[in-house]
């Protein structure tokens, strides 16, 4: 079973779709969900109202306050008895732990919102940038923001094209948010994380020589948009 936001599904495998436990007539097929290739997740826009996906249409100009945009762990997560049972492992060779772990709920995690003079965007640290629900290929990447003497980061941000924008550019407005490191506390140790695998990779393990955060992200940057580095993706 998985928790989406705090509504109970249960996993069928079999019939490839999630079932509210509640309604079992109420029903997400795995095929509408967007999958990650190769990266272990589903992502979906889901609307805690109609307890089922939010559907994305020309008409929508923002986000209602009760969609949330959600990461999901594959079936192999999910459901590891059966995923790997229907993949012609025997029942008796499946791993004890792997039967215990099916037995647990999971919870989808929750992306962080983030508004943009009345956007919503999510903090998404798998692609180092703010990721527009409505047009996921636009993005706003992290190493566009600056640090404050407060702490925080800020950009300017054009609200007709949905870009980061220079601050003397006609009709850019400035935004402030708290420090990534607050915005999206999981997704900041998550970084780290991946941050310190680079910098050992690169044989720079000491923290005096570690390089600004800046420059890092445009390198991690680099990476991820072009395939040579992946986050790992853990279980929930």
């Amino acid at each position: 079973m998985v928790y989406l936001a705090e509504d109970l599904f249960l996993v069928d495998l079999e019939a490839d779709f999630l079932a509210d436990v509640k309604d079992f007539t109420n029903t997400i097929v795995f095929s509408q969900m967007e999958q990650e290739r190769g990266a272990g997740f589903y992502r979906l826009l889901y609307d805690r109202s109609s307890k089922n996906l939010f559907r994305l249409t020309p008409a929508v100009r923002e986000l209602p306050p009760n969609v949330e945009l959600l990461e999901l762990p594959d079936k192999s997560w999910l459901d590891p008895y059966r995923y790997y049972v229907s993949r012609g492992m025997k029942p008796e060779l499946v791993p004890e732990t792997l039967l215990r772990y099916a037995r647990l709920p999971k919870r989808a995690k929750a992306l962080v919102k983030a508004n943009f003079s009345g956007h919503t965007y999510f903090s998404d640290y798998r692609q180092l940038a703010f990721i527009d629900p409505l047009n996921p290929a636009n993005k706003l990447d992290f190493q566009a923001f600056a640090e404050t003497y407060k702490g925080e980061i800020m950009a300017y941000y054009d609200p007709l094209s949905r870009q980061i924008a220079p601050a003397n550019q006609k009709g850019a407005v400035p935004v402030m948010l708290p420090h990534f490191k607050d915005l999206d506390p999981e997704g900041w140790r998550q970084l780290e994380e991946i941050r310190t695998e680079v910098l050992l990779n690169q044989s720079i393990a000491a923290p005096a020589q570690m390089e600004p955060l800046g420059e890092t992200l445009r390198k991690l940057t680099r990476k991820i948009r072009s395939g040579e580095f992946k986050p790992r993706s853990r279980p929930r």
